[in-house]
């Protein structure tokens, strides 16, 4: 997140980028980077100028009392 921050500080947008690829894929990135079997490669953080508008995504949050159960002792 550090590295998000300072990023963002000079004026950088950035995307965190979940790495959800098969063992394959997973190679051929620790190849081409050099990679140690003992570090594991978890995000990718895409980076870039940010336009002065644009669209996200939202999902709003169910109320509370729709997603809480509470259970109470016997």
């Amino acid at each position: 997140m550090s590295l998000v921050y300072a990023l963002h500080a000079v004026g950088l947008g950035t995307c965190m980028l979940n790495w959800s690829e098969g063992y394959d894929v997973d190679q051929r990135l620790r190849g081409v980077f050099k990679i140690t079997d003992h570090e594991i490669v978890i995000t990718l953080i895409g980076a870039g100028h940010v336009p002065d508008e644009f669209e996200v995504t939202a999902s709003p949050a169910p109320d509370v009392d729709k997603v809480l159960l509470l259970l109470e002792p016997r």
